[in-house]
């Protein structure tokens, strides 16, 4: 798991944010519906507030590996929608 989500450099925890892309670019995310580690209740809020476009998958908390061809066609379908194809 390390591998893939690489190194957090610590500087990113007190850098502040001055244009959050969020606020004018679109955005997607997924939600693992049997997540124990984020509720998705509190994910589900999150993302109502920044406006996030939302897929459900039924999986855990490590979505991308449990349901790769989810995640991929979420990627899939939010490049489509960005680029108007």
């Amino acid at each position: 798991m390390y591998a893939s989500q690489g190194a957090f450099a610590g500087q990113c925890f007190v850098s502040p944010v001055t244009n959050a892309a969020w606020r004018s670019k679109p955005t997607f995310g997924i939600i693992a519906t049997e997540d124990k580690s984020i509720l998705p209740e509190i994910q589900r809020k999150m993302y109502q507030r920044s406006n996030t476009t939302v897929t459900e998958v039924k999986a855990s908390h490590l979505v991308y590996v449990s349901q790769p061809e989810a995640v991929a066609n979420v990627i899939i379908d939010a490049a489509k929608k960005v680029s108007g194809k």
